[in-house]
């Protein structure tokens, strides 16, 4: 038994989003992560280190930094 035409359009749809935002997610979410673990390393040098704020400020950065690297990429293959 097959499953009906609209489904399998459906599902060749999902597919093809998800091959299409896998860069976006994995780049900015690798930089959110390295981010956060390299400063939440430079914090642990402090005295009183604020994790809270590192993790924070890390994750903005680096999904920043991340999304720098793919507009560039995105516009030089344009």
């Amino acid at each position: 038994m097959e499953p009906p035409a609209h489904a399998a359009t459906a599902l060749e749809a999902a597919t093809s989003l998800s091959e299409a935002v896998d860069p976006l997610f994995r780049t900015v979410g690798g930089g959110a992560s390295f981010g956060i673990a390299l400063l939440c390393a430079w914090e642990a040098g402090r005295d009183e280190p604020r994790w809270d704020r590192a993790a924070g400020l890390g994750a903005a950065l680096g999904a920043a930094a991340g999304g720098a690297i793919l507009l560039y990429d995105i516009v030089r293959a344009w």
